[in-house]
Protein backbone atom coordinates (compact mmCIF):
# COMPACT_ATOMS: atom_id res chain seq x y z
CA UNK A 1 0.00 0.00 0.00
CA UNK A 2 1.57 3.44 -0.92
CA UNK A 3 2.39 5.74 2.36
CA UNK A 4 0.14 8.31 0.81
CA UNK A 5 -2.83 6.60 0.61
CA UNK A 6 -2.01 4.97 4.35
CA UNK A 7 -1.95 8.63 5.21
CA UNK A 8 -5.00 9.74 3.43
CA UNK A 9 -6.90 6.36 5.56
CA UNK A 10 -5.18 7.65 8.67
CA UNK A 11 -6.57 10.91 7.96
CA UNK A 12 -10.37 9.84 7.01
CA UNK A 13 -10.35 7.86 10.13
CA UNK A 14 -9.31 10.49 12.72
CA UNK A 15 -12.02 12.78 10.96
CA UNK A 16 -14.65 10.18 10.52
CA UNK A 17 -16.98 12.42 13.64
CA UNK A 18 -15.75 15.83 12.20
CA UNK A 19 -18.95 17.21 11.30
CA UNK A 20 -20.56 16.24 14.26
CA UNK A 21 -17.66 17.68 16.28
CA UNK A 22 -18.39 21.29 14.63
CA UNK A 23 -21.86 20.65 14.54
CA UNK A 24 -21.20 20.45 18.20
CA UNK A 25 -19.27 23.32 18.72
CA UNK A 26 -21.35 25.35 16.66
CA UNK A 27 -24.61 24.46 18.59
CA UNK A 28 -22.60 25.68 21.53
CA UNK A 29 -21.84 28.67 19.89
CA UNK A 30 -17.84 27.67 20.73
CA UNK A 31 -16.79 29.98 17.57
CA UNK A 32 -13.12 30.53 18.86
CA UNK A 33 -13.49 26.30 19.24
CA UNK A 34 -13.69 26.17 15.64
CA UNK A 35 -12.04 28.66 14.10
CA UNK A 36 -9.01 26.53 15.74
CA UNK A 37 -10.51 22.80 14.77
CA UNK A 38 -10.62 24.71 11.28
CA UNK A 39 -7.36 26.18 11.17
CA UNK A 40 -5.77 22.55 12.40
CA UNK A 41 -7.64 20.73 9.65
CA UNK A 42 -6.82 23.48 7.03
CA UNK A 43 -3.30 22.39 8.02
CA UNK A 44 -3.33 18.81 7.35
CA UNK A 45 -5.65 18.56 4.80
CA UNK A 46 -3.36 21.05 2.83
CA UNK A 47 -0.53 19.16 3.80
CA UNK A 48 -2.31 15.94 1.89
CA UNK A 49 -2.94 17.81 -1.13
CA UNK A 50 -6.93 17.47 -0.13
CA UNK A 51 -7.62 20.91 -1.77
CA UNK A 52 -11.16 21.34 -1.70
CA UNK A 53 -11.25 19.90 2.09
CA UNK A 54 -8.76 22.72 2.87
CA UNK A 55 -10.53 25.03 1.23
CA UNK A 56 -14.18 24.05 2.91
CA UNK A 57 -11.64 24.77 6.77
CA UNK A 58 -10.86 28.36 5.30
CA UNK A 59 -14.54 29.54 5.03
CA UNK A 60 -15.40 27.58 8.16
CA UNK A 61 -12.60 29.30 10.41
CA UNK A 62 -13.65 32.65 8.40
CA UNK A 63 -17.58 32.35 8.87
CA UNK A 64 -16.32 31.32 12.73
CA UNK A 65 -14.62 34.26 13.16
CA UNK A 66 -17.89 36.49 12.03
CA UNK A 67 -19.98 34.62 15.19
CA UNK A 68 -22.75 34.00 12.31
CA UNK A 69 -24.42 30.95 13.27
CA UNK A 70 -26.06 30.26 9.61
CA UNK A 71 -23.39 30.92 7.39
CA UNK A 72 -21.10 28.55 9.58
CA UNK A 73 -23.52 25.87 9.14
CA UNK A 74 -24.04 26.38 5.52
CA UNK A 75 -19.67 26.33 5.50
CA UNK A 76 -19.99 23.32 7.31
CA UNK A 77 -22.50 21.51 4.90
CA UNK A 78 -20.28 22.52 2.05
CA UNK A 79 -17.13 20.75 4.08
CA UNK A 80 -19.48 17.54 4.75
CA UNK A 81 -20.20 17.18 0.58
CA UNK A 82 -16.09 17.45 0.45
CA UNK A 83 -15.84 14.98 2.65
CA UNK A 84 -18.31 12.92 0.83
CA UNK A 85 -16.34 13.29 -2.25
CA UNK A 86 -13.07 12.33 -0.24
CA UNK A 87 -14.43 8.98 1.08
CA UNK A 88 -15.75 7.85 -2.40
CA UNK A 89 -12.14 8.88 -3.96
CA UNK A 90 -10.54 7.12 -1.14
CA UNK A 91 -12.65 4.18 -1.44
CA UNK A 92 -11.90 3.57 -5.49
CA UNK A 93 -7.99 4.16 -4.26
CA UNK A 94 -8.13 1.36 -1.95
CA UNK A 95 -9.69 -0.85 -4.22
CA UNK A 96 -7.19 0.25 -6.58
CA UNK A 97 -4.00 -0.22 -4.27
CA UNK A 98 -5.42 -3.36 -2.29
CA UNK A 99 -8.20 -3.68 0.38
CA UNK A 100 -6.14 -4.15 3.36
CA UNK A 101 -6.80 -0.70 4.28
CA UNK A 102 -10.46 -0.49 6.79
CA UNK A 103 -11.58 2.93 5.79
CA UNK A 104 -14.39 4.43 8.55
CA UNK A 105 -16.88 5.95 6.69
CA UNK A 106 -16.92 9.43 7.52
CA UNK A 107 -20.20 11.20 9.18
CA UNK A 108 -21.22 13.60 6.06
CA UNK A 109 -24.92 13.47 7.04
CA UNK A 110 -25.55 17.23 8.09
CA UNK A 111 -28.65 17.13 10.73
CA UNK A 112 -30.86 20.33 10.30
CA UNK A 113 -33.43 21.29 12.54
CA UNK A 114 -37.06 22.03 12.33
CA UNK A 115 -36.39 25.87 13.29
CA UNK A 116 -32.94 26.01 10.96
CA UNK A 117 -35.56 24.20 7.83
CA UNK A 118 -38.28 27.07 8.41
CA UNK A 119 -35.30 29.84 8.91
CA UNK A 120 -33.82 28.81 5.42
CA UNK A 121 -37.55 28.73 3.88
CA UNK A 122 -38.20 32.18 5.43
CA UNK A 123 -34.78 33.41 4.17
CA UNK A 124 -35.58 32.24 0.13
CA UNK A 125 -39.27 33.55 0.77
CA UNK A 126 -37.99 36.51 1.36
CA UNK A 127 -35.32 36.39 -1.44
CA UNK A 128 -38.07 35.52 -4.11
CA UNK A 129 -40.51 37.86 -2.93
CA UNK A 130 -37.99 40.40 -3.76
CA UNK A 131 -37.12 39.13 -6.68
CA UNK A 132 -33.92 37.33 -6.13
CA UNK A 133 -32.38 34.57 -7.16
CA UNK A 134 -30.79 32.65 -3.85
CA UNK A 135 -28.45 29.61 -5.97
CA UNK A 136 -26.64 29.09 -2.87
CA UNK A 137 -29.56 28.43 -0.59
CA UNK A 138 -31.52 26.70 -2.84
CA UNK A 139 -29.16 23.86 -3.53
CA UNK A 140 -28.72 24.01 -0.26
CA UNK A 141 -32.77 23.41 0.30
CA UNK A 142 -32.29 20.47 -2.24
CA UNK A 143 -29.90 19.06 -0.24
CA UNK A 144 -31.11 18.98 3.32
CA UNK A 145 -35.23 18.54 2.78
CA UNK A 146 -36.46 15.31 3.84
CA UNK A 147 -36.97 12.74 0.85
CA UNK A 148 -40.49 13.04 1.14
CA UNK A 149 -40.51 17.01 0.51
CA UNK A 150 -37.84 16.82 -2.42
CA UNK A 151 -39.60 17.08 -5.49
CA UNK A 152 -41.27 19.94 -4.11
CA UNK A 153 -37.81 22.03 -3.06
CA UNK A 154 -37.15 20.87 -6.91
CA UNK A 155 -40.30 22.74 -7.88
CA UNK A 156 -38.91 26.10 -6.39
CA UNK A 157 -35.51 25.89 -7.92
CA UNK A 158 -37.85 25.56 -11.17
CA UNK A 159 -39.88 28.10 -10.61
CA UNK A 160 -37.02 30.28 -9.16
CA UNK A 161 -34.49 29.34 -12.41
CA UNK A 162 -37.58 30.34 -14.23
CA UNK A 163 -38.10 33.93 -12.36
CA UNK A 164 -41.72 32.37 -11.52
CA UNK A 165 -41.17 33.73 -8.04
CA UNK A 166 -44.91 33.88 -7.14
CA UNK A 167 -45.09 29.70 -7.92
CA UNK A 168 -41.93 29.43 -5.71
CA UNK A 169 -43.67 31.70 -2.98
CA UNK A 170 -46.58 29.19 -3.10
CA UNK A 171 -44.42 25.71 -2.92
CA UNK A 172 -42.09 27.50 0.00
CA UNK A 173 -45.38 27.96 1.71
CA UNK A 174 -46.76 24.60 1.08
CA UNK A 175 -43.05 23.02 2.04
CA UNK A 176 -43.73 25.23 5.30
CA UNK A 177 -47.26 23.20 5.96
CA UNK A 178 -45.14 19.84 5.31
CA UNK A 179 -42.57 20.65 7.93
CA UNK A 180 -45.06 21.77 10.42
CA UNK A 181 -47.29 18.46 9.98
CA UNK A 182 -44.47 16.27 9.68
CA UNK A 183 -43.47 17.36 13.31
CA UNK A 184 -46.81 17.35 14.73
CA UNK A 185 -46.47 14.04 14.40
Amino acid sequence: MPIYVTELSTFASHNADLINRLLALLSAHKYQEIKILAHAIKGISGNLALLNISNSMVKIERTAQTKNYDLCLKSIHSLSCSLSDFTEELQQLKGRFGADLQIQPTSTQVVFSKIELLSLLDTLTLSAGSGEVDDENIDLLISIVPKAMKRQAIEVSNAISDFDFNSAIITLANLKKLIAKESDR
